[in-house]
């Protein structure tokens, strides 16, 4: 929570000052690194921001240093600020030029964990963007790759995102296939976090083509998630959309609760903002006229960082609102509007979600007539 994080910026200062005591030149920069990191987790702006000055400022040292590792992973975690705060152009030029850096020092054949963990952060980019096509090709190299040089971490990360750009365009036996290379390395080697992304991506495919076999139970034993600390928003948006669909409201309220504690930058409290207001939809009762507020703040941040699949989404989100307060014609122009956006981006997952409500709502309409 906030408190843990304050606790984490003030033993960060207390780090660096001794680094630089110590004249340590390397642990300062990588704990300026560290302590913007955590800074950027904070959802007051001002923090947010005052983390991309410390991670700066290390960055500069290591620069005139020569210390090309320590720069390039205080680089890497200034893309990542870039990225969760929807500033995608700045982080891919910024990712690229780093695994160019370390393409000059690394040994050909077998990139270090630093660049491939670049590559993992393109192909994410690339299905934040909204560039499906973008996102396979780059994870399914990244796969590759991860297989070549027995990264087996990176296998399970690499096949998940590429399971998940399945998903999403409609792509459901692609998408299997991928989700069980993912979860054949993670299972084998304890990666919870990878465990569940890939479990709830197989879970919402079996739930969405009606298999209540034994293949989506497992999917749904895989996932059994209990949230503890600080959850980040963007990995756990896919876990969050399997608890919904299973009716786990608790679990899925926990988890949104959590994802929003570390929301910092524009795209990951547009998630969070999102999930809570799904959840509240879900929840009913008292816990609608809460729902609003949180899907204009999801739909108004996708406006500015241009993630439009997010701002789809929130109006599907105000579209759920709309039949609760029995406002069907509202509704329907939300789920028209939502269904047109997912087509022209090819997302079929969700075009047949919009859809679906939308005949529901259209069908009650008739019925009342």
């Amino acid at each position: 929570g906030v408190a843990g994080l304050d606790e984490a910026e003030r033993a960060g200062i207390r780090a660096r000052q001794l680094a630089e005591q110590l004249n340590d030149t390397e642990a300062f920069v990588d704990l300026c690194t560290f302590q913007g990191g955590m800074l950027m987790a904070n959802r007051v702006r001002e923090k947010f921001e005052s983390g991309f000055a410390i991670i700066e400022e290390g960055l500069g040292v290591a620069e005139r240093a020569g210390l090309v590792v320590a720069a390039a992973r205080a680089s890497r975690s200034l893309a990542m600020g870039y990225f969760h705060d929807g500033r995608f152009d700045q982080s891919e030029r910024m990712i690229d030029q780093v695994i160019a850096d370390l393409a000059r020092i690394d040994d050909p054949a077998r990139p270090s964990d630093l660049a491939l963990g670049g590559y993992v952060m393109r192909d994410r980019l690339a299905l934040y963007r909204d560039d499906t096509i973008a996102a396979l090709d780059r994870a399914t190299a990244t796969y590759d790759t991860a297989v070549r040089v027995e990264n087996r971490t990176l296998q399970t990360v690499s096949a998940a995102t590429v399971a998940q750009a399945h998903l999403i365009r409609g792509e459901y036996e692609a998408a299997q296939h991928w989700v069980e290379k993912s979860l054949a390395v993670a299972v084998a080697i304890g990666n919870l976090g990878a465990t569940r992304a890939a479990a709830a991506i197989g879970l919402i495919i079996g739930l969405q083509i009606g298999d209540a076999g034994p293949t989506t139970n497992r999917y749904r034993e895989l996932l059994d998630y209990g949230p503890s600390g600080n959850v980040e928003p963007i990995g756990s948006a896919v876990v969050l959309e399997a608890l919904l669909a299973m009716d786990a409201i608790e679990q899925a309220e926990q988890l949104a609760e959590a994802s929003y504690a570390s929301a910092g930058g524009r795209l990951r409290e547009s998630l969070a903002a999102l999930a809570l207001g799904e959840v509240r939809v879900r929840a009913g009762g008292d816990r609608l006229k809460e729902a609003r507020g949180w899907f204009d703040r999801a739909l108004r941040l996708a406006d500015e960082i241009g993630t439009r699949s997010i701002g789809a989404s929130a109006m599907v989100g105000l579209g759920e609102l709309a039949v609760a307060r029995d406002d069907k014609a509202k509704a329907a122009e939300h789920f028209t509007e939502a269904a047109a956006i997912y087509r022209g981006l090819g997302l079929a997952h969700y075009v047949a979600h919009a859809e679906r409500l939308l005949a529901s709502c259209t069908y009650d309409e008739q019925q009342s007539a």
